[in-house]
């Protein structure tokens, strides 16, 4: 089980470790150091693969939204499933290590980190 925490009484339990600036932060210590070759999250364009992969990012972390294609020289494929909260510090290390790598989770999410330029095409559909 996760670690928990509560501020107040009042609020529901949190986990330690989830603060999303937090984890990009390790993930951005990770790449500078061990995969200095890699483009940073933080200068990327966040892309799909494929519907069905841009669907499933989609059904857990969009409402709604229109669908774009996009054309670029140069991106990356990685699993987001991973950019998650560890039980501890030294667990999101190894979800970030494994990121970087190009490994998958069991269940992945995957997400290209596109290299700048990009053009945005055509609408291709909407989301839901």
């Amino acid at each position: 089980m996760k670690p928990r925490y509560k501020l107040h009484e009042d609020q529901e339990d949190r986990y330690l470790i989830y603060a999303t600036p937090a984890i990009e932060a390790i993930f951005e210590l990770v790449r500078a150091y061990e995969f200095p070759g890699l483009t940073s999250r933080f200068q990327s364009f966040f892309g799909s693969p494929t519907m069905v992969d841009l669907r499933k990012f989609a059904g857990q972390y969009v409402q709604s939204g229109t669908i774009y294609e996009v054309q670029a020289q140069k991106y990356s494929l990685f699993d987001m499933a991973l950019v998650a909260p560890g039980y501890t510090i030294g667990h999101t290390l190894a979800n970030a290590r494994q990121y970087w790598s190009g490994s998958h989770s069991p269940d992945p999410i995957l997400e290209c980190l596109i290299d700048l330029p990009v053009t945005v095409g055509n609408e291709v559909g909407r989301y839901p």
